[in-house]
């Protein structure tokens, strides 16, 4: 049988700036020092059999991230979650684990096939950039951005720059209060099939809503599968 522990974890502020592929060679420090009898890859140069959910984007943290760890024997998930804990730097935490088995050559479904959905918080800071705006001026901007048809935001890489319309991918949004802090709530696609990362509804707000410049972070509250009454369950 083959082993394979599933987590969720949390990425605070203390290390929100780390970049993803620093985020797999802690993890896989970490997976060693904590004696985890991790499965490796075979060849030339074997490393640690362990992927990741949607990747997180630098500067943002989340309280719902996943990783696959496989295993090269039997671990209980509370011996997981405790001897990773120890382990892991202040802004990391194992929440909960899960163990699947599946038989020799069977493929299990991997995170990245599986989750599609993501919500996200995103706090804007008006103080900070002495910009004045009232709950009523932050809900017509976000209505001026609903009645726009398309929503067109250019993405970037090294293949080819694209124009995207990322309306067909968000399920909804609301922006709410918090004192001086203005919240802006969305679930949206987030997948290998369809995607939208949350600076890309920034981007859409400022641009057909005419939402002014402030500072803001991202927190991601979210991730897994969207279900038949519109809410996400995780990858368990």
């Amino acid at each position: 049988m083959a082993i394979t522990i599933r987590a969720r974890f949390s990425k605070g502020d203390a290390l929100r700036y780390i970049s993803h592929l620093d985020l797999q060679r802690m993890f896989g420090r970490a997976l060693r020092r904590a004696n985890i009898p991790v499965a490796y890859s075979q060849g030339f140069n074997p490393h640690p059999r362990l992927s990741f959910g949607s990747a997180l984007g630098v500067g943002t943290t989340s309280e719902s991230e996943f990783i696959d760890v496989d295993l090269a024997e039997m671990l209980d998930e509370q011996d997981f979650i405790t001897k990773m804990n120890k382990i892991l730097p202040p802004g990391f935490s194992i929440e909960e684990a899960v163990i699947y088995e599946t038989e020799e050559g069977a493929k299990q479904k991997t995170l990245m096939s599986v989750i599609n959905t993501a919500e996200y918080e995103i706090y804007f800071y008006p103080r900070e950039s002495k910009v004045t705006i009232e709950l009523e001026q932050a809900l017509a901007a976000l209505d001026k951005l609903n009645e726009t048809q398309e929503w067109i935001v250019s993405r970037f890489s090294k293949k080819k720059d694209r124009e995207l319309d990322i309306k067909p991918f968000v399920y909804w949004m609301e922006i709410v209060f918090d004192e001086q802090v203005m919240i802006l709530k969305a679930m949206v696609k987030s997948g290998s099939e369809a995607n939208v990362r949350p600076d890309e509804l920034v981007t859409a707000l400022k641009t057909y809503g005419d939402l002014p410049e402030m500072p803001y972070h991202i927190h991601r509250k979210k991730l897994g599968i969207i279900d038949e009454t519109k809410s996400i369950k995780q990858p368990f």
